[in-house]
């Protein structure tokens, strides 16, 4: 006689309707968050961009606020006529001796065209400004 072996019956799954529904409900909950949740970070971006060219564009601002405060002094707009132009004052005589001169100051107007860096927030530092939003 051949030995069969022993068959167990298993019990058939058992569904927690509960569980589920709540399971459904979270995945539902999660995927309207997802959407609002991009455009915040995306603003969150956007505004960090908009900080650092600020700052870039009041550094500029703060070059050419001095410049043109030198601008207002004679001594400086003779300089600048003699390095830039040649040009002296009436009755005097220009002697140019070429071993002599260095190279001329060049002007402290600096135009950077590279976007300024963005700085990067971490995921615990943009769910901590949402916080702090959701709050306010």
């Amino acid at each position: 006689m051949a030995r069969r072996g022993r068959q167990v019956n298993k019990a058939p799954v058992e569904v927690r309707w509960g569980r589920l529904g709540a399971l459904v409900l979270l995945v539902v909950g999660a995927y309207f968050y997802v959407s609002p949740l991009r455009a915040f970070f995306a603003q969150q971006d956007c505004y960090a961009q908009a900080v650092a060219a600020l700052h870039q564009a009041q550094k500029q601002h703060a070059l050419l606020e001095d410049q043109l405060a030198k601008l207002d002094t004679k001594a400086y707009v003779v300089r600048q006529a003699r390095q830039d132009f040649q040009l002296v004052p009436a009755g005097m005589q220009v002697f140019a001796i070429p071993a002599l001169h260095s190279a001329p100051e060049p002007l402290p107007l600096i135009i950077d065209e590279n976007p300024p860096p963005v700085p990067h927030l971490s995921l615990a530092e943009r769910f901590t400004d949402l916080w702090h939003t959701v709050l306010k």
